[in-house]
Parts: structure tokens; sequence; C-alpha cells
């Protein structure tokens, strides 16, 4: 079995904001699929992407990645 790692936490953070996936594709101004997969952790977003999307949503650039302790703890199951 395998099991899908969440390198982000894009989504949790835009529904702790109140946002949307929509919203924050209009405000990148790059397709909502984009955004979907990241949220989906299917696609991860280049650096420079989780910068202005820190920006945006006024969070820490970390606070939109997944720590390394909850990867390791995934893998360990």
């Amino acid at each position: 079995m395998s099991i899908s790692k969440n390198y982000n936490c894009i989504k949790s953070v835009l529904a702790t904001k109140g946002k949307t996936q929509k919203w924050l594709s209009e405000e990148l101004r790059i397709n909502v699929n984009t955004v979907s997969s990241w949220c989906r952790n299917t696609k991860q977003p280049k650096y420079e992407n989780l910068y202005e999307i820190a920006l945006i949503l006024g969070v820490e650039m970390g606070d939109l990645l997944t720590k390394i302790k909850d990867l390791r703890d995934i893998s360990a199951k």
C-alpha cells in the first residue's frame, strides 16, 4: 500500500483563511487546475509561487509546508 505524502499545507491554510482555490488562482493569475494539483499534493509549487502565496495569504512560507517530523511519521506507518 502506497502512502501519499503531503508536502504542503496550502489546502488547510486556504480553509483557515476562508479562501478558495479559485480565489487563489485568480490572485496568482494562474489556472485553477494548477492550484488544485498543489492542494491535492500531486504537484508542488515552485519556490517563487510559495513566496507569492505566503504574501497573498499573510502567512510565513513555512506555514505552507509540512514539517519534516510529520513526513517521517507518515513514512513509519
